[in-house]
């Protein structure tokens, strides 16, 4: 399984990924998520569309902005028993 899982790179065959997956216990979330881009504040908010294969996420928001030069990343998350709450936060500088 693992030529399997290495052979996938690159490779068109979806139909050998989940088996892979499966096989090392790899755990695949898909998320589809529409949004919006402010080029004034240089600012892109994602929202949640589709949440698959995580049964206990509602909702899932990122937002990208431009912070003196950095980029920040805001994540928030809403589940079965909660409402959307701060889930992770990044400040990227660059190199």
């Amino acid at each position: 399984m693992l030529s399997s899982l290495k052979s996938f790179e690159g490779s068109s065959d979806l139909d050998e990924f989940p088996r892979a997956c499966a096989y090392y216990g790899i755990a695949v979330v898909i998320i589809l998520q529409k949004g919006t881009y402010d080029a004034e504040k240089k600012v892109v908010k994602l929202q949640s569309e589709l949440v698959g294969n995580a049964s206990k996420v509602r909702e899932i928001t990122r937002v990208f902005e431009v912070v003196n030069g950095n980029l920040s990343y805001v994540v928030q998350m809403a589940t079965n028993l909660n409402s959307l709450q701060p889930h992770l936060k990044a400040l990227l500088k660059k190199l």
